[in-house]
């Protein structure tokens, strides 16, 4: 499933969160928005997604024009977003929290119960875990709980939306790892975050989005040694006469 984003614009009253972001991401491919809180990332997600309507400004999901559309309408076509602080309801258990998924995305009870094996079957530690609560998980079981409830809805694009927030290092890496997973077996992900260099690590292509714009673009790898990003997103400085970083 292909996405194109041209000149998006958000606004919330006289902040105009978004400015004229133009973006695409083709089918089976990884790509990220990098940048610091408030740089209006979220807010291009949420556009995107149907979570707000934007100010201007077309979204295209395999050339068919999406813009505005409510988020529910879009999950049984195969958009689905994970949204940032995962967003679970406490008190539902593992089981009927996943089953929240199924139901997004209007699937029959026994498309519901195959889907989930499948789901189970990339996430061990929430099959065994099923009737507990989801407010007892630990912060990245919750994150994971978060990815497989959006998992459920079958998607064929995942919006990501900084899925590594408040997660210890150790679950930062098995969260990426299986977004890594999830690209390799050609699930179409546009992923929004703050830690650039996971984020960059793992995806095909990235963007720099700042004060709303986006101000850079490239290969993700091209864009790990970029002397502007390194200085001013990765906290270290390149010597000029070796090229190594330094603190």
């Amino acid at each position: 499933m292909r996405l194109s984003i041209d000149e998006l614009h958000v606004s919330y009253g006289k902040v105009r969160a978004v400015q004229g972001v133009s973006l695409g991401v083709d089918t089976g491919r990884l790509v990220t928005v990098i940048g610091t809180n408030g740089a209006g990332k979220s807010s291009m997600l949420h556009a995107v997604s149907g979570m707000v309507r934007p100010t201007s400004g077309k979204v295209t999901l395999d050339g068919d024009d999406i813009t505005g559309k409510p988020y529910h309408k879009l999950v049984p076509r195969g958009l689905v977003l994970v949204p940032e602080g995962r967003q679970l309801v406490a008190g539902l258990s593992v089981e009927d929290t996943l089953m929240l998924g199924a139901a997004a995305a209007r699937m029959t009870n026994a498309e519901a119960h195959r889907q989930m094996d499948d789901v189970l079957s990339r996430f061990p530690i929430l099959a065994e875990r099923l009737k507990e609560r989801a407010g007892l998980l630990s912060g990245g079981q919750a994150q994971m709980l978060a990815l497989a409830r959006g998992l459920m809805s079958a998607p064929r694009l995942l919006l990501l939306d900084e899925p590594s927030l408040g997660l210890a290092p150790r679950a930062v890496r098995d969260l990426f790892a299986m977004v890594s997973e999830l690209a390799r077996q050609g699930l179409t992900i546009l992923m929004v975050e703050q830690n650039v260099r996971q984020a960059l690590a793992i995806a095909e292509y990235g963007y720099v989005m700042d004060s709303g714009r986006i101000i850079l673009e490239g290969q993700a790898g091209e864009l790990a040694t970029n002397d502007m990003l390194v200085a001013s997103y990765l906290g270290v400085a390149r010597d000029e006469k070796t090229g190594e970083e330094t603190a």
